[in-house]
């Protein structure tokens, strides 16, 4: 792996529990890095060769996206259980946002957390998990997580397996208190946004608040830039069916139309006029899913790819 990432890799063994726990942007059907994606089919096969190369015993995967649940749908890899912390078609939530996100008596500029993450932590802190269970965690963040809805995915054999298995257990810590859950949070759709509001109407008047205010207006055109090209990506696809255009508004579609939804993604990334990586943009990802999904059952021959160029260019709306 040198040269290729941190040079780090994974040796476990079938003897070894796993746990992985992945925070960053998601949509339906991706989870987001800084500058690339990983599909649902992707992910899923990653657990498949995990299995054929015996590189666990058991393996537990807590995964803290948007439509997070959309990349556990269809799991079927024998000892892999998971938590999302949302459905397959919600946001998650940052949470320690706005006034909250201070250090130092200084503002941070963002979320200092998202609202699944913090709830596993802070409940692994406070509580014994070399007896409390996965299923007990689960129900105590489900309840703690509740801007959205975190569900169970996979093989639920071993949910009755103690928490420290696989996260291990730091004997010497003491119990931590534990949040109240009335922390300010934001949708990860609506953080860029927010922070950016908020960052205005705190600063300072002259130019720190000149500065903020540019920053604002920055952030609100490049959202009205991703959701035009989107626009006009379905106008592209369905010139003259408006009911096709707001079912691809609408639908919950699940990521299963591979080919399609990357060749779409990939040609959003390469010619958006705008950042590709964003949790608003990435928001949009679900009417290709939903476009990607009629076109299998219609067997419709559109180029995807040209059409979400075409629409990054400024094909005009009709």
């Amino acid at each position: 792996m040198t040269g290729t990432a941190s040079g780090k890799k994974l040796e476990s063994t079938a003897d070894d529990n796993v746990f992985v726990f992945f925070s960053d942007h998601g949509a339906a059907g991706l989870i987001a890095f800084p500058s690339d994606t990983m599909h649902k089919a992707e992910f899923q096969k990653m657990f498949d060769t995990m299995h054929e190369k015996n590189m666990y015993k058991k393996l537990t995967f807590y995964l803290e996206t948007c439509e997070s649940g959309s990349m556990f749908e269809g799991m079927s890899t024998p000892g892999v259980y998971g938590l999302s912390a949302a459905s397959p078609s919600e946001s998650s939530w940052g949470t320690y946002c706005g006034a909250d996100a201070m250090v130092d008596g200084k503002s941070v500029g963002s979320c200092l957390g998202d609202l699944f993450s913090v709830s596993w932590m802070e409940d692994s802190d406070a509580v014994d998990i070399t007896s409390e269970s996965l299923s007990d965690q689960f129900g105590t963040v489900k309840t703690a997580t509740s801007k959205s809805a975190v569900m169970q995915w996979g093989d639920l054999t071993f949910q009755d397996d103690k928490v420290s298995e696989y996260q291990g257990a730091d004997t010497s810590a003491s119990n931590a208190a534990k949040t109240e859950g009335n922390a300010i949070s934001y949708s990860a759709r609506q953080v860029d946004l927010k922070q950016a509001y908020d960052n205005y109407i705190h600063a300072e008047a002259g130019a720190a608040r000149v500065a903020a205010g540019e920053e604002l207006q920055a952030v609100i055109s490049e959202q009205i830039a991703v959701e035009q090209a989107y626009e006009n990506f379905l106008h592209i696809v369905y010139p003259e069916q408006s009911d096709k255009r707001q079912a691809a508004r609408d639908n919950k579609e699940p990521a299963n139309q591979y080919d399609c939804e990357t060749a779409a993604r990939k040609s959003f990334v390469e010619n958006g006029k705008f950042n590709s990586f964003t949790g608003f943009s990435l928001q949009f990802q679900q009417r290709v899913v939903n476009v990607c999904a009629d076109l299998a059952k219609t067997g419709m021959n559109i180029d995807v790819a040209e059409a979400a160029k075409q629409a990054c260019n400024g094909a005009t709306l009709v």
